[in-house]
Parts: structure tokens; C-alpha cells; sequence
């Protein structure tokens, strides 16, 4: 009795195993805030219903860190647990918190400097498109989110470079989808927006004073653009799979 005692005081994971989920978000900060909103955004959309939703982030981390953070492996074992239908990747860059980190190693053996630079960005894409292996590994859809608009000169030149090269991964990857994160927050002319005008009058907090990071109502407009994206094809998976989960 003690023995079950004590096993079901550890968790109940080993007694009931995680459940299938139809749409995993994976990424840094920024999809940590967004994507609590997803779920009830997507199952508004038209045809979708009721979905299940399993957000996995990890502040401070992207994909050229592995010994801060191991993406990778830490996908692979997300999509064999959960067999997603969607998986939603959001990345803005490789933050570390102020951790040092060993720098990333090239194909020529050469540390590649954390400088978002030319070599910076062919790494970026290479480890990216490996993420789309795994998270497709399962027979699931895959989508990148472009980042959104980040505050100043050298944000605005770090958001393109990462936009750019998630654009130039779909190319050679037609069926990978994309995400617009500058959609929602940003002006007409695609900049930086601090807040919105709400029909009142009032206005509305959208970024955080770091120019990096989302207010709620930042967060709620990037995850409501997830979902309208990903309905359509969240939609059609659900339609054709049988009763998922236990």
C-alpha cells in the first residue's frame, strides 16, 4: 500500500500516460505569453471546436544554445509523447538571460558568435529547419511564427534577418507554414507598436517597456493571429482523425 502510495504522490504519469494533443506550441518568452490564448482563439475560429492545446517554452532560450537549452531533444520528446496534429514554433532570437552559454559550434569546427550576423543566421536556419524534421517527425503540420516588430534599429534589423530566414526556410520548404507575428503588432507600415486605440478612446498597452516583450493584450493579439492562421489546418486534421487521447 505504501509502495502505491508513494508512486502516486511522485505524479500519476506513470499510472496515465500524457494525453494526445492536437496543436503544441514550442518556443522562447514571447510564445510563453502568447500562447495561453491560443486554445480559446482557435476553438472561435470556424470549424475548429473544441481542441487541445499544450503550450512548452522555455524563457531566455533559442536554437543555437543547446547547452543552456536543448531544443531539439526536447522536441523530439514532446512529439513522441504527444503525437500533436500542429505543432507552432516561436523563436526571436538566442537569449540567455545574461547566462553564459558556450557559443555555438559551426560545420568548420569555428564558434559561431552570438552576434546576429550572416554565419549567425546560416546556423539559425539550418538548426531550424532540423526542428521542422522532428516536429514533423510524427506526421504533423508545422508552422514558424515571424517574429514581431522589436524596438530600435538593431531590433528592427534582428526582426527582419529572423523573418527572412524563416521565409527563405519555407521556400525550400513549401509545406512549411508561416505565422505574420508583425501582423498584430505593428503599425500600417509594419513598425513598432507601443499600444492601440481602443473604440472608447482609451488606449491599450500592446509591448512591455523592455521593447522585447508582450503586455496581455500584446499576448492575446499574437495568440488570436496563431489561431485564425492555424484554424483552417487544424480544422481539416481534426475532421479526418478518430476520438484522440485516452
Amino acid at each position: 500500500m505504501l509502495a502505491v502510495v508513494a508512486v502516486l504522490a511522485s505524479g500519476c504519469s506513470l499510472l496515465f500516460p500524457d494525453r494526445d494533443v492536437d496543436v503544441l506550441l514550442i518556443g522562447d518568452s514571447i510564445m510563453g505569453q502568447a500562447g495561453p490564448y491560443v486554445e480559446t482563439a482557435l476553438e472561435a475560429q470556424p470549424g475548429v471546436g473544441e481542441v487541445d492545446v499544450k503550450v512548452a517554452t522555455k524563457n531566455g532560450t533559442g536554437l543555437l544554445t543547446p547547452s543552456l537549452y536543448d531544443w531539439q531533444t526536447r522536441v523530439e520528446t514532446l512529439v513522441d509523447r504527444h503525437t500533436p496534429e500542429v505543432v507552432v514554433a516561436l523563436f526571436i532570437g538566442n537569449y540567455t538571460d545574461g547566462t553564459e552559454v558556450a557559443l555555438w559550434t559551426g560545420p568548420d569546427g569555428e564558434p559561431v558568435a552570438n552576434d546576429y550576423g550572416p554565419v549567425f543566421y546560416s546556423e539559425w536556419e539550418a538548426q531550424a529547419e532540423a526542428l521542422t524534421d522532428l516536429a514533423g517527425s510524427g506526421g504533423a503540420s508545422v508552422y514558424w511564427v515571424l517574429p514581431p516588430p522589436l524596438i530600435g534599429d538593431e531590433g528592427q534589423r534582428r526582426e527582419e534577418a529572423m523573418r527572412r530566414t524563416y521565409l527563405d526556410l519555407q521556400e525550400r520548404r513549401p509545406e512549411v507554414g508561416i505565422v505574420d507575428g508583425r501582423a498584430p503588432l505593428s503599425d500600417p507600415d509594419g513598425a513598432f507598436l507601443t499600444e492601440r486605440v481602443l473604440p472608447d478612446g482609451t488606449t491599450q498597452d500592446l509591448r512591455s517597456s523592455d521593447g522585447v516583450h508582450l503586455a496581455p493584450a500584446g499576448a492575446e493579439a499574437l495568440g488570436a493571429e496563431i489561431a485564425r492562421t492555424i484554424a483552417p489546418e487544424v480544422a481539416r486534421r481534426l475532421s479526418t482523425t478518430t476520438t484522440r487521447g485516452a
